[in-house]
């Protein structure tokens, strides 16, 4: 854990999947920032950060960096979404 403010924000390390091991050696940055919207309904915002600086770093492994970033562009929504349907609130049972 790199940061945590209770209720707010959290952030930590992250690294690449094992399919990208040049970048896997590294690490990138995830920050989760948290809102309250209602008593029982909370924004989620997800940033990953880090690529564009790890690329400059390693300019040979520059193609993997993007390689990594599009395979996280691409995982992120699936991972949120996934936790969207486990925390959501269960609908209403039907009127009889």
């Amino acid at each position: 854990m790199l940061s945590f403010v209770p209720e707010e924000m959290f952030s930590f390390t992250w690294s690449a999947p094992p399919k990208f091991p040049r970048a896997r050696a590294e690490r990138t940055w995830v920050v989760v920032e948290l809102e309250s919207l209602a008593p029982a309904t909370t924004r989620l915002r997800l940033r990953h950060l880090g690529f564009a600086e790890q690329a400059a770093a390693h300019p040979g492994d520059a193609k993997e960096w993007q390689e990594v970033r599009a395979y996280f562009t691409s995982a992120w929504p699936r991972v949120l979404g996934a936790l969207t349907e486990r925390f959501a609130a269960p609908a209403p049972a039907p009127a009889r």
